[in-house]
């Protein structure tokens, strides 16, 4: 009986670089016109796009539509899918502790997974 081929599993490099390119290619240019901070969950593996805000929403309804697919989610129109901020505790004078605003400096996104679901790409 011949051995059914399995096809690899692409590393999350892979997934992100198809779907920057992919992202760049099909939708950059039309959704950054109309759908600037909406989410777009791309199916590495046949280039179709699920759009919707939350992001949450995109991968629901793209893994609906195909549920073996590889995602890479990203965010229309900016760098990062998603923001953290960290709240500095600062002593004062009486001893007590005040609460710093996030400055610039301490934003980051989202550590890396088994599917990235935080480095996007823009236009240009």
């Amino acid at each position: 009986m011949p051995e059914e081929l399995v096809p690899a599993t692409p590393s999350c490099q892979d997934i992100a670089a198809r779907s920057e390119a992919t992202y760049g290619e099909k939708y950059c240019a039309e959704l950054e016109k109309t759908s600037n901070g909406k989410f777009i969950a791309i199916n590495v593996t046949n280039g179709d796009g699920t759009l919707a805000d939350p992001g949450e929403d995109a991968v629901r309804l793209a893994l609906e539509t195909d549920h073996s697919g590889f995602f890479h989610l990203l965010r229309v129109g900016h760098k990062a899918a998603f923001q953290a901020m960290v709240h500095e505790l600062w002593p004062v004078k009486d001893g007590s502790l005040v609460r710093k605003a996030p400055s610039k400096t301490s934003r980051t996104t989202v550590p890396k997974g088994p599917v990235r679901l935080a480095r996007l790409a823009t236009c240009g």
